[in-house]
């Protein structure tokens, strides 16, 4: 009896497992950023020899820029170090995302407020400036992996 009831104990319990019970069917993808400066675009001090010395903001959003894709994406900083390292990583998932970046980057969280097309950046710009030392003020919003009519931003395209 004994052996009886035991096996009908393995049988309810393998009954009730699963393969892969607490695996997600979602996909995930790490974002990557690599900034480029378009030829046609750029000013003679800023070639693309120079993008590495730059320290971009970046904001993460949905697809339409009226929501952050998580709350710590406000305001993250993309530096180069031998590759383009945002400061916390973005796990991209089925979601679209939109990109906007300005130069140069504030940690100060009071001078960037807003969403997406709506957010402000306060700058400190002083009245007199000596030419050579003048600083070039950028912002760019970017929705698909290419910048003409690439797919969008997502886990199967993480690379912008």
């Amino acid at each position: 009896m004994s052996r009886l009831l035991l096996i009908a104990c393995i049988l309810i319990i393998a009954a009730g497992c699963r393969k892969n019970e607490f695996v997600a069917d979602d996909k995930y993808a790490l974002l990557s950023i690599t900034p480029v400066v378009n030829k046609d675009e750029a000013t003679v001090a800023h070639h693309e020899s120079y993008i590495d010395q730059f320290k971009i903001g970046i904001q993460v959003t949905n697809s339409k820029g009226s929501e952050l894709y998580f709350h710590y994406t406000r305001n993250l900083l993309l530096s180069y170090s031998d590759t383009w390292i945002l400061s916390k990583p973005v796990c991209l998932s089925v979601i679209h995302a939109k990109l906007f970046a300005y130069y140069p980057y504030t940690q100060n969280e009071q001078n960037l407020l807003g969403i997406g097309e709506t957010a402000l950046v306060y700058l400190n710009i002083p009245n007199e400036q000596i030419m050579a030392q003048q600083i070039d003020y950028m912002y760019a919003s970017q929705s698909t992996y290419l910048p003409a009519g690439g797919g969008p931003i997502d886990y199967a395209n993480p690379n912008v």
